[in-house]
């Protein structure tokens, strides 16, 4: 009857008692009992907790249930959960190579503390991060040992507490797949961040590289695309506020469908490295193509050359954000700094400060050509990303 009750999810406690005489062996006080019956008791899991252990699943964490409750208990309650895998007790744990079975367990049932230090140290041979929940005094140990030990914030012990790396106050499980996600997403916003920095700077460096060796002259004298202060400018207004403003990116949409990345993997990967190194190509030879266009006129070679820049480098914000499947107007603060770049610089452009930064203003014909250009380096970097990632087996 018990094993009945248990297969239904349900904690079960046996009573018993024994008349006692006026005076009684302590220590035989709990022998020859009389059984009076069973009493069964259910502690559902949250309703939230199966759709964030499924999550989990496609996020590529395996989900491991370690409880003191009975086997057919906790083999019961994890079916309801969707932790499905072999289950073992104690005793078990005692008798069998741990590290050869821990990748083929998913529930543990009547447990120690020794038990729990035993399991994280197995999953960890295999080269799993492994992080711990607990609440108690006995969960201290395993907080402790775990590479992310998270404590409840409502029901644990101060011990539990301290030896943890998180506490969770809301006491919820979905609370930390939810923590992973965003911090998937964070992860994905700081290499956007460096990748538009890297490249963007690689074609600001080509172009004058190149531009150099190439040795563009006007009257005998050699003439570069940009002048210090234009450089000064395009940094000021294009590395400043678009490049915060990728901090605050919404979720890549396929974040919880990737599985977990090597810690020891670099942020610049040969994917992003080959980007920057192409990207950073195909924007020099862009605005080398439209200073030359514009030649022998320097001031207005410069000013193409500077806008096409400009222009070039927010194009190349929304090539690394089609990469994360990032819709283009989802970040309300990225479309303010985008606005706001090209308001600047249409103020420098046709207002008296254009004197100051050496420029004069464009016609309709020269914005034709910025924009064609900036559409035809759009494709073109689209369908190279495309063949890196294919090449490189890597997805950002």
């Amino acid at each position: 009857q018990y094993d009945s009750y248990a297969q239904d999810a349900l904690r079960v406690l046996a009573f018993a008692y024994k008349p006692l005489r006026k005076k009684y062996n302590k220590k035989h006080v709990e022998q020859e009992l009389i059984f009076v019956g069973l009493q069964c008791m259910i502690d559902p899991p949250r309703e939230e907790v199966k759709e964030a252990v499924a999550r989990c699943k496609t996020a590529g964490i395996k989900v491991v249930m370690i409880t003191g409750d009975y086997k057919k208990t906790a083999i019961a309650i994890g079916e309801q959960l969707g932790i499905v895998g072999k289950a073992v007790d104690g005793l078990e744990i005692d008798q069998i190579d741990l590290d050869k079975h821990v990748e083929e367990i998913a529930i543990y049932s009547r447990v120690n503390p020794e038990h729990k230090m035993k399991i994280i140290q197995s999953l960890e041979k295999k080269g799993h991060i492994v992080a711990m929940t607990g609440d108690g005094i006995n969960d201290a140990p395993a907080l402790k040992r775990a590479n992310i030990g998270v404590a409840m914030g409502i029901t644990g012990t101060d011990v539990a507490k301290d030896a943890s790396d998180m506490i969770l106050t809301d006491d919820n499980f979905t609370s930390i797949v939810n923590a992973v996600e965003e911090g998937r997403n964070i992860y994905d916003n700081i290499k956007k961040f460096v990748n538009y920095l890297l490249s963007s700077n690689m074609g600001e460096v080509l172009v004058l590289f190149i531009a150099m060796i190439i040795g563009f002259s006007v009257g005998g004298a050699i003439v570069l695309p940009l002048v210090a202060i234009q450089i000064l400018w395009m940094n000021l207004i294009t590395d400043g506020l678009p490049a915060l403003a990728l901090g605050v990116d919404p979720a890549d949409p396929r974040s919880m469908h990737k599985k977990p990345r090597d810690p020891h993997a670099n942020i610049i990967n040969k994917n992003m490295a080959l980007n920057i190194v192409v990207i950073g190509i195909l924007v020099a030879i862009a605005t080398l193509y439209v200073f030359a266009n514009a030649l022998p006129d320097v001031d207005k070679a410069r000013s193409l050359a500077l806008t096409t820049l400009i222009v070039l480098e927010i194009v190349r914000l929304e090539m690394i954000r089609s990469q994360y499947h990032t819709k283009t107007f989802s970040n309300k603060w990225l479309n303010f700094a985008v606005a706001g770049v090209f308001a600047l610089q249409l103020l420098v452009l046709y207002t008296p400060v254009n004197s100051l930064f050496k420029v004069v203003p464009l016609s309709l014909s020269d914005w034709r050509l910025v924009l064609g250009v900036s559409a035809v380096i759009y494709v073109i970097g689209m369908i190279a990303g495309r063949i890196i990632r294919e090449v490189t087996h890597e997805s950002d």
